[in-house]
């Protein structure tokens, strides 16, 4: 059940990666212009709808791209340490097989207390 969980967590964080993405230009564009045009009137500058729309999704697409490299990369690094630790486990538990003898007799160890019976 957790390896499912793991596998379907890394298909669906490229998918949740591009969307923070394109959500990211998508607020972009509506925003833009409103700071854009804020801007320019308190800096006595000429506004221009289309130019504000153009650098409102090309600032948003630039937030989104480093929001979803440092959410969504943060989580692919998890996942891969998941599969190296789980890879490691393996190599472990192969070498501590491979080590194990079949049918090993333990020596028999005089004691150093004597016999009560003497």
């Amino acid at each position: 059940m957790n390896k499912i969980l793991a596998e379907t967590l890394s298909i669906l964080n490229g998918l949740f990666a591009l969307l923070v993405i394109v959500a990211g230009g998508v607020a972009g564009k509506y925003l833009g212009p409103f700071y854009a045009q804020l801007y320019a009137q308190l800096n006595g500058l000429t506004y221009n709808q289309s130019q504000a729309e153009a650098l409102g999704i090309t600032c948003g697409l630039i937030i989104g791209f480093f929001s979803a490299v440092v959410i969504f990369g943060l989580l692919a690094l998890i996942i891969q340490i998941h599969r190296e630790l789980k890879s490691v486990r393996k190599m472990v538990k192969e070498e501590l097989v491979a080590r194990r003898p079949l049918n090993r007799a333990e020596p028999r160890s005089r004691t150093l207390m004597p016999a009560l019976s003497h």
